[in-house]
């Protein structure tokens, strides 16, 4: 279906997955990232739906990727309520097969990527069947300790100032 200009995909997403639906701005105004990836648990469209859009919906979602021109998902930020969930293994496997089919892209993770996102994208490749693995950097973040992410995000802008729940005071 499609409604001002977006396109409205519905797919089954994995039951652990229930109440989440996907935004996907498709080539943002930005010259580093090809797509956003937003990811929001709540009743606005039904579990399942994937919307794909040239805009990004200004409500700050509750995990989002960025993806950036090599394909690779070089953002990954998760609502603290969310994390330690395993919602990144099912969506990365998810993503991986629909990046693929819809955009004829192979999306992988990033050479420059933290202990947390490796073992997730460990996991992820096994669920797949996927043997192929980015190798990581040396010395990079794969070798420091882990950090929280910034309060506001630096891209995108129509996000700054945001956070879960409500605004920065």
């Amino acid at each position: 279906m499609t409604s001002n200009g977006a396109q409205y995909l519905q797919f089954d997403f994995h039951a652990e997955l229930d109440g989440f639906w996907v935004h996907v701005c498709v080539e943002p105004d930005h010259k580093d990232f090809t797509y956003i990836v937003s990811i929001y648990k709540n009743d606005e469209h039904p579990t399942g739906t994937v919307i794909l859009s040239d805009t990004l919906p200004y409500a700050y979602p509750d995990m989002y990727m960025c993806v950036d021109n090599k394909y690779h998902a070089i953002r990954v930020y998760t609502n603290p309520v969310h994390r330690r969930n395993g919602y990144w293994v099912l969506f990365g496997v998810f993503f991986k097969s629909f990046f693929a089919t819809e955009f004829n892209v192979d999306l992988e993770a990033p050479f420059d990527r933290s202990k947390m996102t490796d073992r997730i994208y460990a996991k992820a490749r096994r669920i797949a069947g996927q043997t192929f693995a980015t190798p990581t950097l040396k010395g990079g973040r794969i070798d420091q300790d882990e950090m929280e992410p910034p309060r506001d995000p630096a891209f995108p802008l129509i996000w700054f100032g945001q956070r879960i729940g409500g605004f920065n005071e």
